[in-house]
């Protein structure tokens, strides 16, 4: 059944099966991975874990199997690989804010994470994706949008940590400012769709839009009040530039680690069965051939007995009855049970 038509293909290609199982699969990870609360580091590493899983799969689909249905869309695919990257890339930031890594580490990480979602849009905004996903299309675009927006907001605002501990106070107010403007923009497009949707991310939203503000505001006080420096436009600065530190994780579907163990394992291999059938078919030739060998041996039997006319032999009972004599002397013997030793006494005494 197709993931967002609701429609049922068939098709005689067991490669349809396996990239089913492979899309199944991905989703699997995905959900795995949303499901990981992440108030915990080794929760955090499993939830980066299974969005790299997933992608794997997603990736996997893309480039080995053919476009069996419209879910398996090469763009759809790769939106969808895109974004559990950029979720990937979500979980090693919280990881690394936790840690308090430096600024500099978090902004690269932040802005990979806009790269991503930017992609994954520009992918889901391609002609024929909206009739694919039909109602699912504003509610990922509104949502995409926003992701896009409030990591950059995460990426300025670390920006502008480093300036401010470069003593690079006019920079940092402007990375600031971007900061807040990139937040309203977000929440902006985040109203567009239903407040119990919302909802989900408004509390991190809120408590992102304080922490930035409050920075803001006290940066452009001091700059304002102290130290006078001319605050520049965000696109005469340098550009920063991501960092890939979460790649697609492929595994062996044959690896007894991934998959488990063989439940078909006590079945007979199809090596075996070729190999019976083999030796069936060479029993069943020789058998044929002995058969064969026996039936003309006894055809040679037939003639020779043929060519004998055995047929004209008399076979009557006279001509099968002993003589009389020999009756006779093998009635005089068996009459004397004693002949045997009277015969040997006799010779022995002819020889004395």
């Amino acid at each position: 059944e197709d993931a967002f038509q609701k429609e049922d293909n068939t098709y005689n290609d067991i490669r349809f099966e396996e990239a089913c199982i492979l899309y199944n699969l991905g989703a699997m990870y995905s959900r795995l991975g949303a499901n990981e609360s992440r108030r915990t580091h080794d929760s955090i590493k499993n939830a980066c874990t299974y969005f790299r899983c997933a992608a794997a799969c997603y990736e996997k689909v893309r480039d080995q199997y053919t476009t069996y249905t419209s879910d398996l869309t090469p763009d759809l695919l790769t939106c969808q690989v895109h974004i559990l990257l950029a979720q990937a890339h979500e979980a090693v930031l919280e990881k690394s804010l936790l840690d308090q890594r430096a600024p500099s580490v978090n902004a690269h990480v932040a802005m990979q994470i806009s790269e991503y979602y930017q992609m994954a849009l520009l992918n889901l905004m391609k002609p024929g994706i909206n009739s694919i996903v039909s109602k699912r299309f504003r509610e990922w675009r509104v949502y995409l949008t926003y992701k896009l927006s409030y990591y950059f907001a995460l990426t300025y605002y670390c920006c502008g940590l480093i300036a401010e501990e470069n003593k690079k106070h006019g920079q940092s107010v402007c990375y600031y400012e971007a900061a807040v403007e990139r937040l309203k923009e977000a929440w902006k497009n985040a109203e567009k769709i239903s407040s119990d949707k919302t909802n989900i991310f408004k509390d991190a939203h809120m408590f992102t839009n304080d922490v930035i503000m409050g920075k803001y505001k006290v940066a452009k006080r001091d700059n304002d009040s102290v130290y006078f420096e001319k605050v520049p436009t965000l696109s005469s600065l340098p550009a920063i530039q991501g960092a890939i530190v979460a790649k697609s994780q492929p595994f062996d579907c044959h690896d007894a680690e991934v998959c488990g163990q063989d439940i078909f394992q006590k079945l007979v291999p199809l090596d075996a069965h070729l190999a019976a059938s083999e030796y069936s078919e060479e029993k069943a030739k020789l058998l044929r051939e002995i058969i064969e060998l026996t039936e003309n041996k006894n055809r040679e039997l037939e003639t020779f007995m043929l060519c004998l006319q055995l047929n004209r032999v008399p076979l009557n009972n006279e001509y099968l009855r002993l003589p009389r004599e020999l009756l006779d002397c093998c009635a005089a013997v068996t009459a004397r049970p004693n002949m045997t030793k009277e015969l040997v006494s006799a010779m022995q005494r002819m020889f004395i």
